[in-house]
Order: C-alpha cells, then sequence, then structure tokens
C-alpha cells in the first residue's frame, strides 16, 4: 500500500508539465500529517510528494522522523535535486526519487528545469552513499530519453519513465490529443491499492487528480462508472482510455 501525502505546494521549480502554478500555495500542518499518518495501514509506504517540492516544507525531517518512529511503516519521497541533504538524512529515507527528465541542459532549461547539472550531481553522489535507494522519475514529453535510459543502466541506478499526463486537469500548460474512453473501471477504484492525501487533507484513491476540488472518493467515481459518465477528476486518465503512465522500468542495484 502506498499512502501518499501532499505535505506542500510550494515549489522551486517550473516544470512545464505540472499545473502547480495555478494551484493555492500551502504547508501541511505536522500534526494532521501524524494524524493520517496514524491510520496508514501497517506495511505501508509513507510517500511524502505531490505538485510541491517536499524538502521546501519547514518540518519535513520531523516529518519523516515520525514515520520512522512507526516501526511498521517505510517512508520515501519524491524530489527534485535541487535542495541537499547530508548522509545522516539519507540513512533515515527508505526510497529515494529525483525527478530528472532528460540529460541535455538546453533540453532541462527549456522544460522549466536550468539546474541540471547540480542535479545530476546529487544523484550520483547519493546512489555512492546510499546504493539501492535512489531513484531517477522522468516525464516522456517527447525528449530524446535513450541517453537518460543508459545513464541510469550505467550507474545501476532505478529508472521510472512516465508519458506525459493527458489527464484534463493539466491541459493549461500543454495540449495532448483527446483519446476516446476505452474502460470504465478502474484498478485504483477497484482495489484499495494507493491513497493520496491533498494538502489541505482531502483523500482521494489516487494521486492523478491534482485539484481537491474537483476530487472524488472510490465510491463516487464507481458510481459514475455505473451509469457510464467519466467525472472529471479522472478525464482522460489513462486508465480509461488504455495507456498506462508508466512506459519503462528500469532496476537498479539492491543492497546485499
Amino acid at each position: 500500500m502506498i499512502c501518499q501525502i501532499e505535505i506542500t505546494t510550494y515549489c522551486n521549480a517550473q516544470c512545464f508539465y505540472c499545473p502547480n502554478e495555478y494551484l493555492p500555495k500551502h504547508h501541511m500542518a505536522l500534526e494532521e500529517f501524524q494524524t493520517i499518518v496514524d491510520n496508514c495501514p501497517k506495511g505501508s509506504t509513507v510517500l511524502m510528494q505531490g505538485t510541491g517540492e517536499p524538502l521546501l516544507h519547514p518540518r519535513f525531517w520531523e516529518m519523516v522522523v515520525y514515520v520512522k518512529s512507526k516501526n511498521n511503516l517505510n517512508v520515501g519521497i519524491i524530489t527534485n535535486g535541487t535542495i541537499p541533504m547530508n548522509e545522516m538524512q539519507l540513512g533515515q529515507i527508505d526510497t529515494l526519487g529525483i525527478s530528472v527528465d532528460t540529460l541535455s541542459a538546453a533540453t532541462a532549461e527549456r522544460s522549466g528545469r536550468p539546474d541540471l547539472i547540480p542535479i545530476i550531481s546529487s544523484v550520483l553522489h547519493y546512489h555512492s552513499l546510499v546504493p539501492g535507494k535512489v531513484r531517477i522519475y522522468a516525464v516522456d514529453f517527447g525528449q530524446d530519453i535513450n541517453p537518460l535510459q543508459a545513464f541510469a543502466k550505467n550507474h545501476g541506478i532505478g529508472l521510472n519513465i512516465q508519458r506525459i499526463q493527458g489527464k484534463s486537469v493539466y491541459q493549461k500548460r500543454y495540449q495532448t490529443p483527446t483519446l476516446p474512453y476505452r474502460y470504465l473501471r478502474c484498478r485504483y477504484i477497484e482495489n484499495e491499492i494507493h491513497r493520496f492525501v491533498f494538502v489541505n487533507g482531502k483523500h482521494a484513491p489516487c494521486a492523478y487528480m491534482v485539484d481537491s476540488h474537483s476530487a472524488l472518493s472510490a465510491e463516487e467515481i464507481s458510481r459514475h462508472f455505473k451509469a457510464g459518465r467519466v467525472p472529471p477528476c479522472c478525464s482522460q486518465c489513462g486508465e480509461l482510455v488504455g495507456i498506462p503512465r508508466l512506459s519503462i522500468k528500469i532496476e537498479g542495484k539492491r543492497r546485499t
């Protein structure tokens, strides 16, 4: 089970495919975070990630310590790699995702991430300190992805490449073709494999709705599907159009 918590909507990047600039900016209160963690099932991974940069939260490390104090929960983050962490801090995190879309500085700058070289250096440094914990997360928006794949394989670093999100909530920043719906069913709705909590405390069955105001519960979405409707929060989701978001996955080195 992944219990994903959006602890902040503040971000220091401007990725063109992210709708962050249209969202209100908030930090989740530590006390609310603790209450959510208390209700995560045993054995879950608490993923501290949403539309913001988690390391910008002023009480981020207190949150990590709280999750680790539970003994039966793991903690994971996905960061843009611009805020440094030391070895002691890395040791508290079970899975560390770093967002890198390209090895081309020019492409990175055009996509809203001009700080590519220090981020790549951080990826390699963290991987040397905690091999097996670091994973690169990339969005395929049409760039040449082959150099990034080769980089991950050569260094034994895990890599997830996801297709650019086609949901309508993202379309203010870019345009993707409207696709016909092939299914009116969703594994996130039918099986509780993921919990997502917005920075304002609202719960959702997946992390892909972005706008908490239009997000619906699994039960509400199921009623729409049974009536042959697609609610706005699910519009153009890959689960419904038959195009999974994950397009490439490379496993990295594991600790022995």
